[in-house]
């Protein structure tokens, strides 16, 4: 995705805080990007980098230890984006108390200086998911940020 120019009145500078953690990458992207195309963006940044890479990826075992291939977790049906929920002492955590962030709107149309980058909770993977990256292969139920130190930890 093209970074806009320093001047550009639609360049917007986000902090995206990953899958539940304090860890988190900087974007630069412009407001008229939709939810849906910063979701994709921001998984070929952790794919792309080489210190989040090996993160993005542990966390994709599931209760067995078992390492889901690749195309579900660059898969971007599998994520969502949620605003941060200012109540908490923590930072970081997103806000539950309304919906994740509509993937068909632009991101401009949500004022916040950063948000959270979640894996869909209760994601059912069928068999069809390992060869195609169409959104109609998952089904998804209550949308919760699912860490990747809990996910490790309860599939250890």
């Amino acid at each position: 995705m093209p970074e806009p120019s320093q001047g550009d009145k639609c360049r917007l500078e986000q902090r995206v805080y990953l899958l539940g953690t304090r860890k988190y990458v900087n974007i630069c992207v412009s407001k008229q990007n939709t939810v849906e195309e910063i979701i994709k963006h921001i998984i070929t940044v952790c794919v792309n980098n080489p210190a989040l890479r090996k993160d993005f990826f542990s966390a994709g075992r599931d209760e067995g230890g078992v390492v889901h291939n690749q195309k579900i977790l660059t898969n971007p049906d599998a994520y969502e984006l949620r605003l941060l929920d200012d109540d908490e002492d923590e930072y970081y955590v997103p806000l539950y108390e309304i919906s994740s962030l509509d993937r068909l709107k632009r991101i401009g149309d949500f004022e916040a200086d950063a948000i959270a980058f979640c894996r869909v909770q209760d994601l059912k993977v069928t068999p069809a998911i390992y060869n195609t990256t169409r959104s109609n292969d998952l089904v998804r139920h209550e949308r919760n940020v699912f860490s990747m130190f809990e996910f490790l930890l309860l599939g250890a």
